[in-house]
């Protein structure tokens, strides 16, 4: 069977499909590659879009620092930083209101930074004051007994000797107690904090060697709980430490405990 079709169906089928806009993806993609301003366009559109979108994850990091920093007694302890962090957040937050979320995404990070500056000051400062208490309290506790124990002028000290027995043994003073290799994560404590303890490594850069022995159980270096059992290496060589120093000073994570560091 024929089929005849109208004059008006031959021109339709045989009209120019230069202008036409093909519906399939591949067809789609080869069709905006012959018009590069409207590919730019759609690309700008994109763009756009994606900078657009509420800094959620941001937000909460900032807020995150700036409450750890108030809980570290900041406001009292570290109150320039504190308070330029809390300022850095409200200016944020009063961009994000009037939906300026492209200037809020740079300076939400400022103020996470500025807030975990203020923490890691506040702790440094309670540290010291807490250093000075006891000295003054020692000093103090040397002077009561000094007084109690000074002999009368009248009165000549007497000096006992303690005996002596044959063949007695020398006491030997106890020997300190091994480093621990193991470490019970406390409250707002981070790696940086807990590598910079005394019984740890006395040294925050070291940060890297916990974070390496205990990656089945950090996913985030900036993220450890309270409760979490790390375990701390022993067996590191000079060289090995060097390097993890080397490694902390080009991470990206701890800025703000960098920048107090001596260079």
């Amino acid at each position: 069977m024929f089929f005849s079709t109208s004059p008006a169906e031959e021109m339709v089928s045989t009209a120019p499909v230069k202008n036409r806009i093909p519906r399939s993806g591949y067809a789609l993609g080869l069709w905006l590659m012959g018009k590069p301003v409207l590919l730019i366009s759609i690309v700008t559109v994109l763009l756009l879009g994606a900078c657009a979108t509420r800094p959620q994850e941001e937000l909460r990091l900032a807020r995150e620092a700036i409450a750890q920093a108030r809980a570290a007694g900041a406001p009292e302890l570290a109150a320039d930083e504190y308070e330029s962090a809390r300022t850095a957040l409200e200016n944020a937050e009063n961009l994000i209101h009037f939906k300026n979320y492209r200037l809020a995404r740079t300076v939400l990070p400022m103020a996470a930074s500025l807030g975990y500056r203020a923490t890691f000051k506040a702790r440094e400062e309670r540290v010291r004051l807490e250093s000075a208490k006891k000295e003054e309290e020692q000093l103090k506790l040397k002077d009561e007994i000094s007084k109690k124990v000074q002999p009368r002028p009248d009165r000549a000290p007497t000096r006992k000797e303690p005996p002596r027995t044959e063949g007695a043994k020398e006491k030997k003073p106890p020997s300190p107690p091994p480093p621990p290799t193991r470490y019970e994560v406390k409250k707002e404590e981070s790696l940086w904090i807990i590598a910079a303890l005394k019984e740890v490594y006395n040294d925050p850069l070291l940060w890297t060697l916990i974070y390496k022995a205990n990656r089945d159980q950090i996913k985030d270096p900036r993220q450890v709980f309270p409760g979490q059992v790390l375990a701390i290496p022993r067996s590191a060589s000079p060289e090995d430490r060097e390097k993890a120093r080397l490694e902390a000073r080009e991470s990206e994570f701890f800025p703000a405990e960098r920048a107090n560091l001596p260079p």
